[in-house]
Formats: C-alpha cells, sequence, structure tokens
C-alpha cells in the first residue's frame, strides 16, 4: 500500500524462521516499538547501554529475550493442531479490531517512525492469542494425568514439555536480525 513507509518486500522478509514457520520484520517491528516503549519508560531515553547485574549491555538482554519470545511462540503454535486448538472467526475479528485500535491510537508519524503496520500487530496478537489457547489446552491435558495439580507443578511440567520441543525444531535468524540494535 502507498501508506507503508518501508517496501513491503522488506516487511516481508523471513528475519526467524522456526522450521517453516516464520517472523517477519512487519511483526519483529511491533515488538521492538513495545520493547523500546517499555525500556525508555523505565529507564529514560536512551536506556540501551545500560549495564544489567549478569554485566551484559540491556540492548543485548533485551535482544536475547525477544527472539526466545518470538521463537517459543512459534513453536507452542505449532502444537496448536495436536491439542486441536484455532483461533475462532471472533477471536481473529477481535485481534484485527485491537490492531485497528493500536495502530490509530499511536497515530501516523510514530507508525511511519518505527514501520508499524496494522497487520504487523493483528499477525502478533493472533500468535498471542493463539500461544495462550495452546498454552492453557496443554495445562489441561498436562493435569489429567498429573499428580500434582497445582498451577506451579503444571507451568513446570509444561516448561518441561517445551523443553523437549524445542529438540524438534531447526531455529534460523535471517541476517537482518544481527544488525538489529
Amino acid at each position: 500500500t502507498p501508506d507503508d513507509p518501508v517496501p513491503t518486500e522488506e516487511m516481508d522478509i523471513a528475519v526467524i524462521k522456526v522450521n517453516d514457520q516464520t517472523v517477519t520484520m512487519r511483526e519483529v517491528n511491533v515488538y521492538l516499538y513495545q520493547l523500546r516503549d517499555f525500556y525508555t519508560s523505565q529507564y529514560g531515553e536512551s536506556p540501551w547501554n545500560r549495564d544489567m547485574e549478569d554485566g551484559t549491555k540491556l540492548h543485548e538482554y533485551a535482544k536475547v529475550q525477544l527472539h526466545e519470545g518470538l521463537v517459543r511462540t512459534e513453536i507452542i503454535n505449532s502444537k496448536a493442531g495436536d491439542y486441536g486448538v484455532s483461533l475462532t472467526d471472533e477471536e481473529k475479528q477481535q485481534c484485527a479490531d485491537e490492531a485497528k485500535t493500536y495502530i490509530n491510537d499511536l497515530g501516523a508519524a510514530i507508525c511511519q517512525d518505527f514501520a508499524l503496520t496494522e497487520e504487523g500487530v493483528r499477525i502478533m496478537k493472533e500468535k498471542q492469542a493463539l500461544s495462550t489457547k495452546v498454552y492453557n489446552a496443554a495445562l489441561d491435558k498436562l493435569a489429567e494425568t498429573a499428580e500434582d495439580t497445582s498451577d506451579e507443578a503444571l507451568a513446570r511440567a509444561f516448561e518441561e514439555m517445551y523443553e523437549g520441543w524445542k529438540g524438534e525444531y531447526t531455529i534460523t535468524d535471517d541476517p537482518i536480525w544481527n544488525n538489529i540494535v
């Protein structure tokens, strides 16, 4: 569309691939903006060179956390079929409505500066919503056979299962990922 500040080809770059699933620049931009928003609200306008407790810089820490979160969402969502979970048309519409509101609230200038699109926000919201549904379905399934069905025990059991799932996936980063600071 003419409103897109960044060429579509660039927005469609698969920044991270998890097997055959992709996270595009269109999605990554939304997360980058939200991270920037979060950290500047915590630490002021230039938070990125702040030292973390382990000696890494905030920008390195944030990037690793973002990568892990994006990969995790893709892996969890790839299990949706195993749990018979999907988004309803109503849920997809809700994600689309939230995306429209989010973009409208930010305004054209910010969206242009940070290459944010309604589609990017919608995709992000759909993936997050599906991930939550898969997670809850997985917890329900784990609870059927678990001796300890406390929230903590089920969450731990899920994390163990997730660690096992990770081994089934090949994760590939486009060189563009390395250039994100």
